[in-house]
């Protein structure tokens, strides 16, 4: 019933959208975007290669605390391959995890699922972060009405309050917590039930890497609050290209923060709708004009989709496809 009432909300924002897209003139937006030179796409596609593959880093170094022994190139193609399936999936900051821990071949399952599970909580703790400073920002520097002001520094506590009980939890054992309230609530597959031990297990490979390898978690904490602020400089350049002129790299921060909220919304795949109103809402807010808001927003998708495209490919291959059917069968922390 939630996700259905989520996907309705989703079309709405996408009709919004499509009205707001049709009123400002298809054949305006289609003119700014005929402007963009060449030259310009493809400083945005390295921006966002270079992006990925600081991400891949990262997933790196808590890999090799874990001793998994997996080369740089298939680990970057696991995170290209993960961003794909997160980029389409109703649950973009969820969906794409699978895909990475069950990519990667010749490895301990329960290592790649833990270190997977490590490294998007210290993403999270470290966006999160940058999302209370972006809204920070946004009360103290931007004229909004109270209501509004209120609102944002509300979301800022919860998202706090979240995610600080989550890495409370992991370091506790998270999932074994999670099948236990699970079963209270009546809601327990057998087959969960069956895979406690391995579950077990997993957790005790993700709550002793808070423990032990307390330097690599807050080496890995500090590279995403660098790489959030390069995302927001490639934010900064879009905004640029597409022509908008005085925005300064403080909106760029603020625009990238308040945008991922809509990520975090289970609804349609990439949150298709959400994510161009909230977008709207925020150019609104800054002033900007939105047709050049629009064309913000069709560059970022087509940035997302393309490299989502080379992402699926590998997975379409046949080698790699068969060993996805032969895995899809068992949980990611299952062994071979």
């Amino acid at each position: 019933m939630k996700n259905k009432t989520m996907r309705i909300i989703a079309l709405i924002c996408l009709g919004v959208f499509v009205y707001i897209f049709f009123k400002e003139g298809p054949v305006l937006i289609w003119n700014l975007l005929k402007e963009i030179a060449w030259y310009n796409w493809m400083i945005l596609f390295f921006l966002r290669f270079v992006y990925l593959n600081l991400r891949t880093v990262n997933w790196g170094l808590i890999c090799k605390q874990y001793d998994i022994k997996s080369s740089y190139g298939d680990l970057l193609k696991a995170r290209v391959a993960g961003y794909a399936v997160g980029f389409i999936s109703p649950q973009p900051k969820i969906g794409a995890e699978a895909v990475r821990a069950l990519v990667l071949d010749k490895v301990s399952r329960r290592k790649v699922f833990a270190s997977v599970v490590v490294d998007k909580t210290t993403e999270l703790l470290s966006t999160i972060g940058l999302i209370v400073i972006g809204v920070i920002i946004a009360v103290l520097v931007f004229n909004m009405p109270l209501g509004l002001k209120m609102t944002f520094m509300g979301l800022a506590a919860f998202l706090v309050l979240f995610i600080t009980y989550l890495y409370r939890k992991q370091k506790k054992g998270f999932f074994i917590w999670l099948l236990d309230l699970m079963k209270k609530l009546k809601v327990h597959p057998k087959r969960f039930e069956n895979e406690r031990d391995k579950i077990k297990d997993a957790d005790i490979y993700i709550s002793e890497f808070y423990g032990i390898h307390k330097k690599t978690f807050v080496q890995v904490f500090l590279l995403y609050m660098v790489q959030f602020f390069l995302w927001a400089f490639e934010y900064h350049i879009t905004l640029l290209t597409v022509g908008i002129q005085g925005v300064s790299y403080p909106e760029s921060l603020l625009i990238l923060a308040l945008s991922n909220l809509s990520f975090t919304l289970p609804a349609v795949p990439g949150s298709f709708g959400i994510y161009e109103i909230t977008f709207v809402t925020i150019f609104k807010i800054l002033s900007i004009p939105i047709s050049m808001g629009i064309t913000f927003i069709l560059i970022r998708r087509v940035l997302g989709l393309t490299i989502s495209g080379i992402g699926i490919l590998p997975l379409l291959k046949g080698k790699t496809r068969r060993k996805l059917r032969e895995k899809k069968l068992s949980l990611p922390f299952q062994e071979k």
